[in-house]
């Protein structure tokens, strides 16, 4: 029997820019060598749910459009393989970066995550940093930021204030000339804010002398099946087929649970809701018809914002269901700048647009987004679920300094996705397939 289930998503947004001259110290920031603070906000009160306004709303519904089309990039680019990412993390780390860009590049990136302007970005984020967290007593969900700049920079003040009042993070200064303190303090971060599932994080040849700032944002998830759900370790099935799409088998371990459970057939896909505690949070599986075919392709063919509310409208009917799902791992590496532009974020990594971060001599210093990459991990047996994403956003100058990327029965494939039901927001998405 599942006695509880955690999930934990963390995005380290790394922005790593490249300078374009020699640099003079600032000599009135001051280096903080202590663990990275944490200042996310912690409700105690208890909300009923989240409560956004209609441009709020807006956000929600054409965020999720973005999860979806962002997951299905992913997918196109993984060669058939298991998926897992947290969309909600690349949004706010897409959205720290975006408060430091100039007018254009910055209209794209809010455009491309739901988003119309700054100022309504802003606030919707700002809503859900302090409400998420409240819903349900029974669920622990933090979203938690930082931001670290290189001491031979400065932070642009209106920069720096949105972060700590907006983001609840922190701007802190390092010094490149021991970068193995910066690179334990980044480590030691991202392991006390995914409960030590990402540690490292970073390698020291991730850092260089070319850093100019670190952007992190953790988003951290835990929570229990609804007590009306529960996996029988005695009737799972051990070592059972699993149908590969376009042909082939693999054997895997199956979770089973009988419990009355909020179901629907859609057109191609079935869908099945499995509740956490309290009902606000839920975990969906989206499992198209038929097997050895090419179901998560046409599964994603017709994922949209559109079919989300469908969906979430119409799997509200309770019946009995036997369920039979594989617990499963899945650990992956993703180079996401491909995924980005094709979704319209090209004009992030073609023009040096960054110039209201960063300082140098008290002069706006403007840089480019390199590339952005995410580590993730999660996995799902008969005790719960264990899950951490580490994003890395790199950003450079024009110095023509070419950085080398880091190398780094649902019984066929299907996608899950995990949402806040009051407010519609997609916290992790995925896709299990299989295939290492």
């Amino acid at each position: 029997m599942f006695k509880y289930i955690i999930s934990v998503f963390c995005t380290l947004f790394i922005s790593v820019l490249a300078t374009k001259c020699g640099v003079e110290k600032n000599v009135d920031v001051q280096v903080d060598n202590s663990p990275i603070d944490i200042s996310s906000p912690r409700p105690s009160a208890k909300l009923q749910g989240v409560t956004l306004n209609e441009d709020q709303v807006a956000c929600v519904r054409n965020g999720n459009d973005f999860s979806f089309r962002c997951l299905k990039a992913i997918f196109e680019n993984s060669e058939g393989e298991n998926i897992v990412y947290s969309p909600l993390s690349l949004q706010y780390a897409l959205a720290m970066a975006a408060n430091g860009a100039d007018e254009e590049v910055a209209r794209v990136i809010t455009e491309t995550i739901g988003c119309g302007d700054i100022q309504s970005m802003n606030s919707f984020m700002t809503i859900l940093l302090n409400q998420l967290p409240a819903l349900d007593p029974n669920v622990e969900l933090k979203v938690t930021d930082a931001v670290l700049i290189n001491d031979k920079f400065k932070a642009d003040a209106s920069f720096k204030s949105t972060m700590n009042n907006v983001y609840y993070a922190p701007v802190e200064y390092v010094s490149l000339r021991n970068p193995e303190v910066v690179l334990d303090r980044i480590n030691e971060w991202a392991s006390r804010n995914t409960n030590g599932l990402i540690n490292p994080f970073l390698y020291k040849s991730d850092i260089g002398n070319d850093l100019l700032a670190i952007l992190m944002n953790a988003l951290y998830f835990k929570a229990p099946w609804n007590k009306f759900l529960a996996f029988v370790p005695e009737l799972a099935l051990k070592d059972s087929p699993f149908y590969l799409d376009n042909g082939g088998t693999i054997n895997v371990d199956y979770m089973y649970s009988d419990a009355y459970l909020n179901y629907s057939r859609r057109s191609g896909y079935e869908v099945l809701e499995l509740p956490y505690a309290g009902n606000k949070y839920a975990f969906y599986v989206l499992l198209p018809d038929g097997r050895n075919g090419l179901g998560i392709q046409a599964l994603f063919d017709c994922l949209s914002a559109d079919e989300w509310e469908k969906i979430i409208d119409e799997t509200r009917i309770s019946r009995e269901v036997v369920v039979f799902l594989p617990s499963f791992e899945i650990s992956k590496r993703y180079q996401l700048k491909q995924a980005l532009v094709s979704l319209g974020v090209g004009k992030a990594f073609s023009s040096a647009g960054f110039d209201r971060m960063i300082l140098k001599n008290n002069k706006q210093y403007s840089c480019d987004l390199s590339e952005v990459i995410q580590k993730s991990r999660i996995k799902v047996t008969e005790w719960g679920t264990e899950a951490a994403a580490v994003t890395a956003d790199l950003m450079i100058g024009d110095s023509g300094i070419e950085r080398k990327p880091t190398v780094f029965k649902a019984d066929h494939p299907f996608a899950f996705v995990i949402v806040e039901k009051t407010s519609g927001v997609i916290l992790f998405e995925g896709v299990f397939t299989g295939k290492e």
